[in-house]
């Protein structure tokens, strides 16, 4: 199904704005269904061209001390480059089928989870097996900081050349172009900074592929054959060589055609495979191989304790895999009997303990564990969630707080007001909502302390990082004071307020298991479908 133009804003604002990490509350579906009428009246703005925000930006632990930084872009610049991207979509779409290298397809997804399709890993892993069986090496790399190093002025270099940008920037041409409009609305939407694109929208899955493309156009005079050794999968890129071709040069190449984009190699990821690489162990192939039985507790206990004994293990010699998560999700495909679920737990507790990115998960478990009436470690979960405020508060952590609030919501856990000053401090708008939904369900003993948070309760809120809660709050009159009118009479904000656009559902909780792998599976065989007839869906 291809779709107009209107269709793929849709999917953009629906599916495709705010980050997948985000705890379930977190929507913009209202927001997609009356994009129409919210264009027709913000053109009216005189602000709306050249409406200027800052996104609220939080980071997400990787693996040691890395974490990764996602962005929420403020609505009204969302909508503006979303915009550009859907009337521009044709140019686009062309310009990244042109890639003979790359495994993402240019469709955007008319009904799935997100806009536009994941990659295909097990595609990815077929090119590799296939240039290693025509080349003696592999020379894998990534690109340093991909995303938050982009030049937004790279995008139209990436689209037209820059040596032609350097020659038109001033002219009307170029000012019309479709490169020098993207660079603009995400220039607007990160208070006018050319360094960095959003972390979280799939808007930058898209730009981000862009600018790829044309460092893969700048390595094509230097490497012969490019197309046939190489595959690329978002800013990692696997190039075949042999022994007459030195590894330096394939080095140097590419070093020079991601400076001509203003990046730089990762040397820290940069390896050889092939005859001189070393074959490491395929742990995903192990822990998919351990059976858990169902027969007797006493040896389902013992295949569950060998599986999460095996995954610690593996986590431990492949930092930098996602091992615990990979393992988290496998486990809750387990028909664990009664008697072992607090042992269940426990282990899951433990995993998400060592890797706090498997929140999300966790709370998916516990919470839907709970809802069926299944016998929980209440203790230990509810000092769990009291560990995760104590440490990640005062650091500003916002996505593990903001998850552990949101599970202390799920089993209705009361928390206190003198334990939680430093939550009330979080420039964190995901925090500050669902403590304010957690204080209305009479969950949180003596209220919530809002004075750091009503800085952002007026006009100037609504562009600062904390748009999401100034809006939302004053929406809800979740203020103390019941006021909202800033947010009426906003130009911008007024309208989405009027038509009942609204960002946090305070009713929305973790899908159910067998809801999500029906869902998953589903996506799965339109997938293949889809990629496998891709040129037809673009």
């Amino acid at each position: 199904m291809r779709l107009n133009r209107s269709q793929r804003l849709r999917r953009f604002l629906e599916a495709g704005y705010l980050a997948e990490e985000l705890p379930p509350p977190f929507v913009s579906y209202s927001f997609a269904r009356v994009r129409g009428a919210l264009l027709t009246e913000w053109k009216a703005a005189t602000d709306f061209p050249k409406f200027r925000s800052r996104p609220e930006q939080f980071t997400i632990p990787r693996y040691a001390s890395a974490r990764r930084r996602i962005s929420i872009p403020n609505p009204i610049n969302f909508f503006r480059l979303s915009s550009e991207i859907a009337n521009g979509w044709n140019e686009i779409r062309d310009f990244l089928a042109s890639s003979k290298i790359t495994e993402f397809r240019p469709i955007i997804d008319a009904e799935g989870p997100r806009s536009i399709f994941k990659l295909d890993f097990d595609l990815v892993g077929q090119r590799q097996a296939q240039i290693l069986a025509d080349y003696d090496f592999v020379f894998k790399t990534d690109i340093s900081r991909f995303y938050p190093s982009i030049y937004t002025h790279s995008i139209p270099w990436a689209l037209y050349g820059k040596i032609w940008v350097k020659e038109n920037h001033k002219t009307k041409k170029f000012k019309d172009s479709l490169g020098d409009k993207l660079d603009f609305e995400l220039r607007k939407g990160q208070e006018d900074q050319s360094i960095g694109i959003p972390i979280g929208p799939d808007t930058s899955r898209i730009l981000s592929e862009i600018v790829a493309i044309g460092l893969e156009r700048e390595l094509k005079p230097l490497l012969s054959d490019l197309d046939r050794r190489s595959v690329r999968y978002v800013d990692d890129i696997l190039i075949g060589f042999d022994e007459f071709e030195s590894e330096d040069k394939i080095s140097a190449v590419l070093e020079g055609a991601v400076a001509h984009f203003e990046l730089d190699i990762n040397i820290n990821k940069t390896k050889i495979l092939g005859k001189r690489g070393v074959e490491t162990f395929e742990w995903i192939t192990e822990l998919r191989a351990c059976s858990v039985r169902n027969v007797t507790p006493k040896a389902q206990r013992d295949d569950l304790e060998r599986f999460f004994k095996l995954a610690l293990f593996y986590a431990s010699t492949n930092e930098k895999d996602a091992v615990l998560k990979w393992a988290m999700k496998r486990s809750r495909s387990f028909d664990v009997l009664k008697d072992n679920s607090n042992f269940y737990c426990d282990y899951m507790l433990r995993l998400c303990r060592k890797s706090l990115s498997t929140l999300p998960i966790l709370s998916q478990m516990l919470i839907e564990a709970k809802s069926n009436g299944w016998p929980i470690p209440s203790d230990r979960i509810n000092k769990f969630i009291s560990d995760i405020l104590m440490i990640h508060a005062p650091i500003g952590h916002a996505f593990e707080v903001s998850w552990a609030l949101f599970l202390a919501k799920g089993l209705r856990i009361k928390l206190y007001k003198e334990k939680m000053s430093d939550v009330f401090k979080i420039e964190s708008s995901l925090c500050a909502l669902i403590c304010m939904d957690l204080n209305a369900r009479g969950l949180i003993d003596g209220g919530v302390d809002e004075s750091y948070w009503l800085l952002y309760a007026n006009e100037q809120g609504l562009r600062s990082p904390m748009w999401l809660l100034s809006y939302e709050a004053a929406r809800k009159k979740w203020w103390s004071d019941g006021r909202y009118k800033y947010v009426e009479k906003h130009s911008l904000f007024g309208p989405m307020l009027k038509r009942g656009v609204f960002f946090y559902d305070e009713n929305r909780n973790v899908p159910r298991l067998r809801s999500e792998l029906q869902r998953a599976k589903r996506q799965r065989i339109r997938t293949a479908k889809i990629f496998r007839n891709w040129v037809d869906y673009m």
